[in-house]
């Protein structure tokens, strides 16, 4: 089942999705082939059209603690 996340918190996600992968200096096509999905999801993500799914999200949140 999808998250449900309001409008404000899928804009705060996408920017820190942003943030993280331009701290791993990875292009949107370079995380997507990591994350094994398309790169029009990492860009959808991004833009904040798509929620991000959780799982992808504990990776984020995971990297933000480390970074």
């Amino acid at each position: 089942m999808p998250r449900t996340v309001t409008k404000a918190q899928k804009k705060e996600e996408a920017l820190r999705m942003r943030k993280v992968r331009e701290k791993m200096g990875l292009t949107q096509a370079q995380l997507a082939e990591k994350l094994r999905v398309v790169p029009s999801a990492v860009n959808q993500w991004e833009s904040g059209n798509r929620t991000i799914p959780g799982p992808v999200m504990v990776l984020v949140e995971m990297f933000e603690k480390s970074a």
